[in-house]
């Protein structure tokens, strides 16, 4: 587990040791900074000889980041709108719990990982983004990119939000179609006219374009990191290389369609899509063949997939992939199926899909590495944008993730298993 290297890792800044840097971590070192800021004053104010950079005391610090987020979801919620119905606040808190249990981010609250931290500092900047404080939500942005370097992706994400909310306000468009493309065709039409007859008001509506400014300056201090340090990564630099690994989008899919399957699979949905094939049958042999190419010349077989078997994407990938060659490919309706009633239930229009779709490849298709916890901050954008969440949905939900939970949290404790060269307990998990 990541522990081996985060908690020693922890424990040097605590001692205040800021140099000695382990080249297995990959991560920024904004967990341990954090660590160190809140837990090395207690060990100075209350002057005892208790460790308060235990292995105890950091995995709380998790906690608190649980506790956060699910306050950001719930306010977050409460901006939601479900058609012309704003949520109310029952529902809104029951969906922040709810999404609380999300079953891989819920796991890595009780070990001492950056996915609670990096989740907590990227909520926080999609909320400010929302309040339109966008000095602080690009400053939050930079402390997400401090626990997840790829987080620098969901800053480009509120980039592309401010974007296409200029572009909806400059086109005058009040409430687009979200099948629609007739606000960009207006705002491009609207900016030539201005162009040549009427420059002032371009001027003027250019001004709020200025909000980009502040998460542009991160990203480009980022892209300075990159050139500088030769890599996205921090250390371990040779088994984490990007690549062109288009697959990770269909896993993300079918990852997507399991863990909300109570809001896009249902009869109606089915039909309509096997409708869709039987009505245009030249499209989807073409959608099919194009997904057959991709998994064909673009799938990766990263080396800690098949050497570590701790984790279930081992087992997914040995028991299914490996020794079914043609899964890859009997999957990929499956995976079309699961994008399109996906974005069905999106409750934003054709501007904000764009950017999130373009911004979830983005984040997804560099990894060469297949691991559950890269989806959970496109899962989490995805939900928090899905329409007609009713109680019925949130109870089936909650049920689910209860059940998953439960499994998952019972093999980590009660299921060990040994290696040939290692005394020590290897335990399941995400």
């Amino acid at each position: 587990m990541d522990e081996l290297f985060h908690i020693p890792q922890a424990q040097k800044y605590c001692d205040g040791n800021w140099t000695q840097w382990d080249p297995m971590i990959t991560t920024l070192p904004g967990l341990y900074f954090v660590s160190a800021f809140l837990l090395k004053p207690l060990e100075l104010i209350c002057n005892s000889s208790i460790v308060f950079c235990s292995t105890f005391s950091l995995r709380s610090i998790n906690f608190l980041f649980t506790a956060g987020n699910a306050a950001l979801l719930f306010l977050l919620s409460l901006k939601r709108k479900d058609g012309d119905k704003v949520y109310t606040w029952q529902l809104a808190l029951m969906n922040a719990v709810i999404l609380s249990l999300f079953p891989i981010l819920y796991f890595f609250t009780f070990l001492y990982y950056t996915d609670c931290g990096s989740v907590f500092f990227v909520l926080l900047m999609y909320l400010l983004q929302q309040q339109q404080r966008h000095l602080s939500a690009a400053f939050s942005g930079m402390i997400a990119i401090l626990f997840r370097q790829t987080n620098v992706i969901w800053i480009v994400f509120m980039a592309g939000l401010l974007a296409a909310d200029f572009i909806r306000k400059f086109s005058g468009v009040k409430h687009p179609g979200r099948d629609s493309v007739d606000v960009v065709k207006l705002a491009i039409k609207k900016f030539y006219h201005c162009l040549q007859h009427n420059r002032k008001e371009l001027y003027d509506h250019a001004g709020e374009l200025l909000w980009i400014l502040p998460y542009g300056f991160v990203c480009f201090g980022f892209a300075v990191f990159v050139v500088i340090n030769g890599s996205i990564v921090v250390g371990a630099k040779q088994d984490h290389q990007a690549g062109l690994h288009f697959p990770q989008l269909f896993y993300f899919a079918a990852f997507l369609g399991l863990f909300s399957f109570m809001y896009i699979l249902s009869v109606e949905n089915i039909r309509s899509y096997l409708n869709l094939i039987y009505q245009h049958p030249f499209i989807f042999i073409t959608i099919f063949s194009a997904g057959g190419v991709i998994v064909s010349n673009f799938t990766m077989v990263h080396r800690y997939l098949l050497s570590d078997n701790r984790h279930y994407t081992f087992y997914i990938w040995a028991r299914i992939f490996q020794r079914y060659a043609v899964a890859k490919y009997v999957l990929i309706p499956g995976y079309i199926f699961c994008m399109w009633a996906a974005f069905k239930r999106l409750e934003n229009d054709i501007l904000w899909t764009a950017v999130y779709c373009i911004c979830v490849a983005a984040n997804l298709v560099p990894a060469t590495l297949i691991e559950f916890r890269y989806f959970i901050l496109p899962y989490l954008f995805y939900r928090l944008n899905t329409n007609k969440v009713t109680f019925m949905t949130l109870f089936i939900e909650f049920l689910l993730y209860a059940v998953v939970n439960s499994v998952t949290i019972y093999l980590f404790l009660h299921k060990p298993f040994y290696w040939n060269n290692d005394v020590n307990p290897q335990r399941f998990m995400w």
